[in-house]
């Protein structure tokens, strides 16, 4: 019985650890993350080479901004918040920019 609990245990703090620090790259600038279970909504080119795309995001509440593990996994990743401006953050890694928006339901990421 106890091992059976422990399992269970065990199960579903991996679970809630995948759900909770899980990201991938962004489809604008592959060394940006985005959370795991954001879906590409839309992509547009508007300069040649340079992307901004929207994805749907559900737990995104603009009222919050970005969850403080977001914000800590850019900053792992090397990104330097630049400015913040609204719901709009910048971000600098290599010389490469990104401005991130964050808004309820949905996120963009953009390359300057």
């Amino acid at each position: 019985m106890k091992k059976t609990l422990f399992l269970w245990m065990f199960i579903l703090l991996s679970l809630g650890l995948f759900l909770f620090y899980g990201f991938k790259s962004s489809a604008a600038e592959s060394a940006f993350p985005v959370p795991l279970f954001a879906k590409i909504k839309e992509t547009n080119e508007y300069e040649k080479g340079k992307k901004a795309v929207t994805y749907t995001y559900y737990p995104a509440k603009e009222e919050n901004g970005p969850s403080p593990v977001y914000l800590m996994k850019i900053a792992e990743q090397g990104w330097h918040h630049l400015e913040q401006t609204g719901l709009a953050g910048t971000y600098e890694k290599n010389g490469k920019t990104v401005t991130l928006i964050y808004g309820t339901g949905e996120l963009a990421v953009i390359q300057e």
